[in-house]
Order: structure tokens, then sequence, then C-alpha cells
């Protein structure tokens, strides 16, 4: 993303796996409010 190049930090919630495996950034993933998953290298897996 362009605006993260430029030392912008950009939230993005989605369930959308194409997305977020586009952006290559850090993944964090939530089940019920709860951290369960932290990938810097930004690919989502699983479900």
């Amino acid at each position: 993303m362009k605006v993260n190049h430029s030392g912008t930090t950009v939230l993005v919630s989605t369930h959308n796996k194409t997305i977020v495996n586009h952006a290559r950034k850090r993944v964090i993933k939530l089940d019920k409010g709860s951290i369960v998953e932290d990938l810097p290298a930004g690919a989502r897996s699983g479900n």
C-alpha cells in the first residue's frame, strides 16, 4: 500500500483472505476478542 510506505499505519478489519495476503504485513487473528494468532509475515492461515 502506497500510504503504508510513507510511514502511516493502516488498520484493516476483514475476513477476506485475498485482501490480507495481498497486503503482506502483520496479521493479528482474534477469536471472541482474544488474540489467537500474530503473524508478522502477513499470511492468513487456516479458517
